[in-house]
């Protein structure tokens, strides 16, 4: 499966889509058998309620980022070689930019980075490839945001990965030419334990530098009440579960 069709089904099969396809099967259901159809168009609606509630949407999320492991301290007592920061996505129309820039969920990983990199006088490795109709690399306008925006210059690119299994395993190439057998790895929270099954699996030695934590969720009536921030709580939960699943299945890499 390649990385497109990939994506437009996690998309599918995570919220909102995944209640969306439920909620139009049970419409059509209505016509042949009313009463299965009514519980069906029911149930996507309750579920896509829960999904945007706090409440619901925190702890599917947090769990996820406990497993990851918890803040770095002590980045300059690691005795990591390098800082590897993962990508994340683009903003392709930035006019205010004049091209297309870093979203600002990479934006997130590159200001942590930078202060980690400041901290430790660390080389960095930026690593994400091309980007569907566009001919900036994802690792090409996050060394823009990074040299611009935090004074942080860095020393390697790699822009061919298109998936966070190719992220470890051309990143892991790049630096065993180099020489660095152990990194501190960035990346989002909840993406941090399958990011770093792969890049263990690619032969390095992984300090993980988790960033962007979710908070716990708020107290009664703020916690039932949805919104948009708790969606993507619970489909980025989603997302990675079911990457971690497919990683297990496709690469026969385990999420531990």
């Amino acid at each position: 499966m390649g990385p497109a069709i990939y994506r437009l089904v996690s998309d599918l099969i995570v919220p909102p889509g995944i209640f969306l396809i439920l909620a139009l099967a049970g419409l059509v259901l209505c016509r042949y058998r009313p009463r299965p159809g009514r519980l069906v168009l029911s149930a996507s609606i309750v579920l896509l309620y829960l999904t945007m509630t706090p409440l619901v949407a925190y702890r599917m999320i947090i769990p996820i980022e406990k497993a990851g492991g918890p803040a770095l301290t002590g980045a300059r007592q690691t005795k990591a070689g390098a800082i590897v920061i993962l990508s994340a996505g683009l903003r392709p129309f930035a006019p205010d930019y004049g091209a297309p820039t870093v979203n600002e969920v990479t934006l997130e990983r590159l200001r942590y980075g930078a202060r980690l990199a400041h901290q430790t006088g660390l080389p960095v490795l930026l690593t994400g490839g091309p980007v569907r109709g566009l001919e900036i690399t994802l690792a090409r306008a996050m060394a823009d945001a990074l040299e611009n925006d935090f004074s942080i210059h860095p020393r390697w690119l790699e822009n061919r990965s298109r998936t966070t299994f190719e992220n470890a395993t051309y990143s892991a190439e790049i630096l065993r030419r180099a020489g660095i057998k152990r990194i501190i790895l960035i990346t989002h929270a909840a993406h941090m334990r399958r990011s770093v099954a792969v890049f263990r699996a690619a032969g390095l030695a992984v300090v993980p530098a988790p960033t962007a934590f979710t908070p716990p969720p708020p107290d009664f009536p703020y916690n039932v009440i949805p919104g948009w921030r708790a969606l993507r709580a619970a489909t980025y939960a989603s997302h990675e579960v079911i990457g971690c699943l497919w990683y297990r299945l496709r690469h026969s890499v385990p999420c531990e």
